[in-house]
């Protein structure tokens, strides 16, 4: 309860003091009004922008949020005029607006080109371009559905004596996409969970068995991954995104096969 009740007193000074600071100052302390106010919100406008796409991708199909990000950043570069000609002797300010538009049309056409590549994280855009020929890809691990209490309890009966998985997945969770394309695809988990038994609960739609699942163990939603024993024993639980080496260790906890 300290640590809490100290941490808010200093988000709180870190917040009123610069306002106390602008106040006490008379204005003296903000800079004058001009033209540079509206790049400043030309700038804000981008942004607002990228963070709607940003929050609308888990809807979306993969490749569109890339596509996306790629026009608005190659628009926003054509009216900063990266495009546009520039005299000799042209103000060190407009130089650097006409190199930071190229820098954004060089970033939206990654984009592009990842979308229509077949990427889906922005990260990464050209990862399908650069992935090696010669590497097979791992084989993502195979999940059986299940949708309510009852279809757990028989998938739980029907693999005893075998290590089991379940995981809670939704279309708009974005851990859970993470969790899937950097952790299952790694190739020691992806060897570790063959071992294992691994159902996986939809609950995108949220239906009133969805929620009965999650409130039989607990959970208010996705992202969570639930680790059984052998003997049908709950043995660790994961909330949240978890890097391969950490999720390896947890799995090694109820398979062999992970610590080979």
């Amino acid at each position: 309860a300290l640590t809490g009740g100290v941490a808010l007193f200093a988000m709180a000074q870190g917040l009123g003091a610069p306002l106390l600071l602008v106040g006490a100052a008379g204005g003296q302390l903000l800079p004058r009004a001009g033209s540079w106010m509206k790049a400043v919100k030309a700038v804000f406008g981008v942004g607002m922008l990228l963070l709607a796409v940003y929050l609308l991708a888990p809807y979306l199909p993969p490749a569109l949020p890339l596509a996306a990000y790629g026009i608005i950043l190659i628009v926003s570069a054509v009216f900063a005029g990266a495009f546009d000609s520039m005299p000799a002797g042209s103000h060190p300010g407009r130089r650097l607006l006409k190199s930071l538009g190229l820098l954004a049309a060089l970033l939206g056409a990654v984009q592009l080109v990842g979308s229509l590549a077949g990427a889906d994280d922005p990260r990464y855009p050209l990862a399908p371009l650069t992935a090696r020929a010669d590497s097979p890809a791992t084989a993502a691990p195979v999940f059986t559905p299940v949708s309510s209490l009852a279809e757990w309890e028989s998938f739980l009966a029907a693999n005893r004596g075998r290590p089991v998985l379940l995981d809670f997945y939704a279309d708009w969770c974005a851990s859970c996409k993470e969790m899937e394309r950097e952790t299952f695809h790694d190739p020691a988990v992806a060897q570790a969970m063959r071992g294992m038994a691994l159902a996986q609960a939809d609950v995108t739609a949220n239906t009133p068995a969805h929620q009965a699942l999650l409130k039989h163990f607990g959970l208010f939603g996705p992202p969570g991954i639930i680790l059984f024993s052998a003997q049908g024993q709950e043995s660790s639980r994961v909330i949240g995104f978890m890097p391969p080496a950490a999720f390896l260790q947890e799995i090694s906890a109820v398979t062999p096969l992970a610590s080979q």
